[in-house]
């Protein structure tokens, strides 16, 4: 009596957009699940596993150690080489076991030093010649929501402002009335921003995308029936039938996936994607929240003591210091420059937007951490070269023939 034994080959699971429009994902899942899979391979995943060890494995050992381990079958390997048409890395094996020397370990190692990118382009080759052997096509379904950062923040500030009420209200108890009525009133924003976080939300499936916002009725549309897309400064603004449906930011979780999506349907046209934002460092942006903090809560510390300004001068002090420790996360937050084909606009805290063209900008001047560029004679903005997109925008700024300066001299 014979039994029959089903051997089942499985897939890497991957939307369309990951394979087609996100190649370093497509890239990635292939790599890990051909060398830490332990299922059972069809013929081409055998194939491109066997090169795959071999090429990673050449990267902590040499021929000697891998075939003294035993981890590869060196006839296996040649016909997996051969497979893939990189008949030269097949030639460069050491030869059978009884010739193998220490002479030719060395050589082959050698040359294979020299040619690895080679193999590597050879396997990703193979692999896209080859696609339907490794990957299922599976439908998108994924979310779009605000960072929880934000939801924090709203927390912290709710938390904050309700401990100032209660300090203020033990030692102003004559007042107790108006110090609870206006710190609950600004308690409540942080409330309000933590139930907005909660609600907004863009659901993906398939190519249908699902909005949910605050004080709307939930909507769907397909990806097909998207009428336009606007870049705005901070991410993208998507129309579909003729109205606006939704904003969404670049810092939002899952942005990437859907920029790409509506890139691989065409609906992002190659003008919008050359622009892009440069913001604050986050190192900058921490320092900035911990001074009101820190200047605040001096400020508290200092009136529950049982210090009380009378002169108008030192009320003055104390509205000043208020006044600067609040400024710092909010220039922080505000302050950025929107890069676009055509020129730059910079927004500042308490300064309406500006916008400079290419052809405004005189010259860029370089120190050791910042660019200062200049329209005319005047500054036009200061950029910390730590920003993310700092080196993008000097790159764009040197096409335009704008000239650089360091320490005086033309760089």
């Amino acid at each position: 009596m014979y039994r029959a034994i089903i051997v089942i080959t499985m897939k890497i699971s991957i939307t369309k957009t990951e394979l087609h429009a996100m190649p370093y994902i497509a890239w990635n899942s292939f790599k890990n699940f051909l060398l830490y899979g332990d299922m059972e391979f069809n013929s081409a995943q055998k194939t491109a596993s066997l090169c795959l060890k071999y090429f990673f494995g050449m990267l902590d050992k040499g021929h000697a150690d891998m075939f003294a381990c035993g981890e590869i079958n060196s006839d296996e390997l040649t016909r997996a080489l051969v497979t893939i048409d990189a008949h030269e890395f097949a030639e460069n094996l050491p030869m059978n076991e009884a010739d193998r020397s220490r002479e030719d370990y060395e050589k082959s190692d050698k040359w294979y030093y020299e040619n690895a990118q080679t193999l590597l382009d050879a396997i990703d080759k193979y692999r896209l010649n080859n696609l339907g052997e490794f990957y299922e096509i599976v439908d998108e379904n994924y979310t779009i929501r605000p960072p929880k950062a934000i939801a924090w923040l709203g927390i912290f500030e709710s938390v904050f402002f309700f401990a100032l009420m209660i300090i203020f209200a033990v030692g102003n108890p004559e007042d107790i009335f108006l110090i609870c009525l206006s710190f609950s009133a600004i308690a409540s924003l942080g409330l309000l921003l933590v139930a907005y976080i909660r609600i907004w939300k863009v659901s993906v499936n398939a190519d249908v995308l699902s909005v949910r916002l605050p004080f709307k009725r939930e909507q769907a549309v397909r990806i097909d029936g998207i009428s336009d897309i606007k870049m705005k400064r901070e991410g993208i603004i998507i129309y579909a039938h003729g109205q606006r449906l939704v904003s969404i930011d670049r810092y939002f979780d899952g942005y990437s996936m859907l920029w790409a999506q509506l890139w691989l349907a065409e609906k992002v046209s190659e003008e919008v994607k050359t622009d892009f934002v440069i913001k604050q460092h986050k190192a900058n942006i921490i320092t900035g929240f911990l001074c009101p903090v820190f200047g605040i809560g001096a400020f508290v510390w200092t009136f529950t003591r049982g210090y009380n300004p009378a002169n108008i001068y030192e009320k003055i002090f104390f509205t000043a210091v208020l006044i600067v420790t609040s400024y710092l996360p909010v220039h922080y937050l505000i302050w950025k420059v929107m890069v676009s084909k055509d020129g730059i606009a910079v927004r500042k805290a308490i300064r309406e937007e500006k916008e400079y063209q290419f052809s405004d900008i005189t010259k860029v001047k370089l120190d050791d951490q910042n660019m200062i560029v200049y329209a005319g004679d005047k500054k036009a903005v200061k950029i910390p070269l730590a920003c993310e997109g700092c080196q993008e925008l000097i790159q764009r700024l040197r096409l335009h023939d704008i000239p650089f300066f360091k320490n005086g001299k033309e760089v």
